[in-house]
């Protein structure tokens, strides 16, 4: 059903007049915004291109070897269907969103307001009632003329010796000013923050669109922002107005009494002018405050799925290649030369030997002797002889070992 507005009624007042139009706009654009935007061609197009795109992802990250969790499954399930929801169903987002903003304000200040002792109701007749006498000019009643003269009129106040009008006889002056920013801070400020929750609305499936990419993310988290801020503020704005409309009548109803009892001091025509710019910025603060309290609002993206496991360093295992290498012949055998060790097999054993010969030194306590000699010929008939042969038939069948060699080694 689409909602249409009529002009707004001159017969009206200003206060009531654009408080009804401006409320039925606001609804006309949230509403019939949405939903000709959900059923135009370019959000259909946009949502099926969006979801191919969001499914070839995920399958493009399993094909590169990821391995998803099920914190990840339930993720992406529950955006997809989200996304299908509200952009499927207006039935849904109505219960969801659009209500939770349009009347979610007015039913909590339902709540909180009586509690206060503040009236719960529509505070346009009561805006209207106070702009209809603040600028509702009051005739002053007639003074006492002097003896041996005429009575003034109350249409031609009497001027003092210096020329100016008597704090007596002027009365409750209209405030025109003063009367139009009161309805600015109470109808006209309320309006506006729901004509831009209505706009939020109508462009919502632009951010429930965005709900599906971690890096669209922000977008659907700025518009989230904003539509709870503005039904904060128009919460705020509603319990401003409600104290403002007492201070205001309990300063009219003061201004009437002083006026009527024909006080010497005349009425303070400025109280109500200082006290609409107050509840102005009352206002300011308010809608700050329920802004920036929105502005906590974040949504996060949860994307747990690495292309390769990582291995802790205490638990990482590197494969060692073991290759057996037969052992090199002895000084005067008949091995094949081709089948002997290699070099760096050599070095380890001739370190291996020269390792068991200090042990046996230390363990012994004596000096290189003939004991000695029996544990070093042992251990080299252990360890083999450090030696490589030379060319690719080994020309040099025996170990090579020097005179000082030997002497050093106390091989006799």
């Amino acid at each position: 059903m689409t909602i249409r507005c009529a002009p707004p009624d001159p017969d009206l007042e200003i206060a009531i007049r654009l408080a009804s139009y401006l409320d039925c706009q606001s609804r006309a654009l949230g509403e019939n915004g949405f939903r000709a935007f959900v059923d135009g061609p370019v959000t259909a197009g946009l949502l099926s291109g969006l979801l191919t795109i969001f499914v070839a992802f995920i399958g493009y990250r399993i094909a590169l070897g990821a391995i998803p969790t099920m914190r990840d499954g339930v993720g992406w399930m529950v955006r997809i269907g989200v996304v299908l929801v509200l952009m499927t169903s207006w039935p849904a987002f109505q219960a969801l969103v659009y209500r939770v903003v349009t009347a979610g304000p007015q039913e909590v200040a339902g709540a909180l307001l009586p509690a206060s002792g503040l009236s719960a109701g529509r505070t346009e007749q009561q805006v209207q009632i106070a702009y209809d006498l603040m600028r509702q000019p009051r005739r002053p009643a007639l003074e006492q003329a002097p003896v041996g003269g005429a009575a003034t009129s109350a249409t031609t106040p009497p001027a003092s010796p210096q020329g100016q009008v008597t704090p007596r006889t002027m009365g409750l002056l209209d405030l025109p000013l003063a009367a139009s920013l009161m309805v600015v801070s109470t109808v006209g400020l309320g309006a506006s923050l729901k004509l831009m929750a209505a706009f939020l609305i109508a462009v919502a499936p632009i951010a429930i669109l965005a709900l599906l990419f971690r890096s669209t993310l922000g977008l659907f988290n700025g518009w989230l922002r904003g539509l709870a801020g503005a039904a904060l503020a128009i919460l705020a704005i509603r319990i401003v107005t409600a104290i403002e409309m007492v201070v205001i009548g309990s300063e009219l109803v003061n201004l009437q009494a002083s006026g009527s009892q024909g006080a010497d001091l005349g009425p303070d025509a400025q109280a109500l002018a200082t006290i609409v710019l107050l509840f102005l910025v009352m206002s300011a603060v308010m809608t700050f405050a329920a802004f920036r309290m929105a502005g906590a609002i974040q949504l996060r993206g949860h994307e747990t799925v690495p292309l390769r496991e990582p291995v802790a360093a205490d638990t990482m295992e590197i494969p060692v290649r073991t290759v057996e290498v037969p052992a090199a012949p002895r000084a005067g055998g008949d091995g094949n030369p081709g089948r002997t060790r290699t070099r760096s097999a050599a070095m380890a054993d001739a370190l291996s030997a020269a390792a068991r010969r200090d042990q046996a030194f230390a363990s012994t306590g004596a000096a290189p002797g003939k004991a000695a000699n029996v544990i070093l010929a042992a251990a080299d008939q252990v360890a083999g002889p450090a030696w490589m042969p030379v060319g690719e038939r080994g020309r040099r069948p025996a170990a090579r070992r020097s005179r000082s060699a030997a002497r050093r080694d106390g091989v006799r």
